[in-house]
C-alpha cells in the first residue's frame, strides 16, 4: 500500500461501532446536534447528524442500536447512531416517540393526541387514548408502560398499554419547555432534558422526583432515547392431563429461552388459587426432580407424586395449581398449568394397615380399629379407606382386621393396600 494511500484511508470518517446502553440527545432546530449525554455526569459528546429542523422533537430507541427514531417534528427521521447521517421517511408530524421492543409498535404523540405509528413510513396507524394534556417526550418501559411528559407543568404521565388508560405518577418539579424523555431499565430510571436549562436529570418512575445528574452545557431542548438491549425473558408451558387426577400425575410441557441452551426448573403446587406455593415431590418414575438444573431447552415432562405431599387425601382438592419457575441465569419466568382436580382420598399413602393412623405399626390396635370399621362400630376417615383395606377388595372387612392381626403377631402376611 503507498504511503498516499494509506494517509487518504487515515483521513477519512470511520464510523464508531454502535454500542448498546447510550443516553443519545437530539438538539432542537440543529440538524447536526445529535449528542451522547453521560448518565453519571451529564457531558454532552457530540456524534454528529440528526437532521432535526424545527424544535419540540421526540427521540426513541429502534430495535437496533445502529439507528434510533426522531421526529424533524413534521416528519420521522431515521437516524444513525454513528452521526453520519439521517434518512426523513415522511409521515406525520410528533412532539413525543416511544418505541415497544416486544411488539415493534411505534407510538407518537402531539398536541394532546396519541397515536400508533408505521417506524417505516411515519404514517398514522391508529388513534390510541388521549393523555388529556399535551404530553410529550415519550419513553417505554420495556414492559407495558409508556411515559410521557406535560409540557410546561413537568407533570410525569404513565400509558398502560394493556389498559389502555393515562394516570399521573407526580410532579417531577422541573419546567419543562420542549422536554425530551428515555428510559433506561437497569436502574430502573428516566432521563429527562428540557429547553432553557442545561442540567440533565434523573426522574423516578414511581415517584416522579427528580434529581440533577449533571450539567449538558446545551440549553436547547430536544429527544432524548436510551438505547438498550432488552433482556427477553425464557419462556414456557405446562399441562396437566383432563379429568380428575390423583397419585402419579404427569405434567408436559416446553421450554425456550433466547438466552441460553439450559435453564434451570422448579417445580411447586397450589391449593388455594396461586396465593401460596408448596414444593412438589418428584415421583421416583420422573424424568426430572422438583428442582431441576441445567435442564435442555425443548420438551419436559415432570411427573408430580401428589400422594407424597398429601394432596387430595382428606378431602378431594379442586383447582389444583402446579408452577414452573425458570431460569436462564440471565432472565427468569414462570408458567402454570390450568387448574385440575386432585383424588386421593381412597388410598394410602401412609403404612399400609396402618388403622389407628399414628404413623407406625401395623400393630394389634391397628386390627382393633380394622375390626370396629368392618363391624359399622366407626365411619373410617379418607386415610383410612385406604389403609385398612389391606388386601385392597375395596371394601374394609373383618378380613382385613385378621390379616393386620396375623401380620402384628409375627406370621408372615402380606398387606396389600390400594
Amino acid at each position: 500500500m503507498s504511503r498516499s494511500l494509506l494517509l487518504v484511508l487515515l483521513l477519512l470518517p470511520v464510523a464508531a461501532q454502535a454500542q448498546w446502553n447510550v443516553l443519545y440527545y437530539s438538539q432542537d432546530s440543529t440538524g447536526t446536534g445529535l449528542w451522547s449525554l453521560d448518565t453519571a455526569t451529564g457531558a454532552a459528546t457530540l456524534v454528529g447528524t440528526s437532521g432535526v429542523t424545527s424544535s419540540t422533537v421526540g427521540l426513541c430507541p429502534s430495535p437496533l442500536p445502529t439507528l434510533v427514531y426522531g421526529s424533524k417534528w413534521s416528519t420521522l427521521l431515521h437516524i444513525q447512531t454513528d452521526g453520519l447521517g439521517a434518512t426523513d421517511v415522511g409521515g406525520v408530524g410528533t412532539e413525543g416517540l416511544g418505541f415497544d421492543p416486544n411488539t415493534g409498535i411505534l407510538y407518537g404523540a402531539i398536541n394532546g393526541s396519541f397515536f400508533t405509528m408505521d417506524p417505516t413510513t411515519g404514517a398514522n396507524t391508529g388513534a390510541l387514548a388521549a393523555p388529556g394534556d399535551d404530553v410529550e417526550g415519550l419513553a417505554h418501559d420495556g414492559n407495558d408502560t409508556l411515559y410521557g411528559i406535560v409540557r410546561t407543568t413537568g407533570e410525569l404521565r404513565a400509558y398502560s398499554i394493556s389498559g389502555g388508560t393515562w394516570s399521573s405518577v407526580g410532579s417531577t418539579g422541573v419546567s419543562t419547555s420542549n422536554p425530551g424523555l428515555a428510559y433506561d431499565p437497569a436502574g430502573p430510571t428516566l432521563y429527562l432534558k428540557v429547553a432553557g436549562d442545561t442540567m440533565l436529570y434523573a426522574v423516578d418512575p414511581v415517584t416522579a422526583v427528580a434529581s440533577v445528574v449533571g450539567n449538558t452545557t446545551l440549553s436547547t431542548g430536544g429527544g432524548l432515547a436510551y438505547v438498550t438491549q432488552w433482556i427477553q425473558p425464557p419462556t414456557c408451558t405446562i399441562a396437566a392431563p383432563p379429568g380428575v387426577l390423583g397419585e402419579q400425575i404427569q405434567l408436559d410441557g416446553t421450554i425456550d429461552s433466547p438466552n441460553a441452551a439450559t435453564a434451570d426448573l422448579i417445580f411447586e403446587h397450589s391449593l388455594d388459587g396461586g396465593v401460596t406455593w408448596l414444593a412438589c415431590t418428584a415421583d421416583p418414575t420422573s424424568p426430572l426432580p422438583a428442582i431441576a438444573p441445567a435442564v435442555p431447552l425443548g420438551p419436559i415432562t415432570f411427573v408430580w407424586d401428589s400422594r407424597a405431599d398429601a394432596v387430595g387425601v382428606a378431602s378431594v382438592a379442586t383447582g389444583v395449581l402446579v408452577r414452573v419457575s425458570i431460569d436462564d441465569l440471565t432472565a427468569q419466568g414462570e408458567c402454570v398449568t390450568g387448574a385440575f382436580d386432585v383424588d386421593n382420598t381412597a388410598l394410602c399413602y401412609t403404612l399400609c394397615g396402618d388403622c389407628d393412623e399414628n404413623g407406625s405399626g401395623p400393630d394389634i390396635l391397628d386390627a382393633l380399629v380394622g375390626a370396629q370399621i368392618s363391624a359399622g362400630l366407626s365411619t373410617p376417615t379418607p386415610l383410612q379407606i385406604g389403609c385398612c383395606d389391606v388386601n385392597s377388595s375395596g371394601n374394609i372387612e373383618i378380613l382385613d382386621a385378621l390379616l393386620t392381626a396375623q401380620l402384628a403377631a409375627g406370621l408372615p402376611v402380606t398387606l396389600t393396600c390400594p
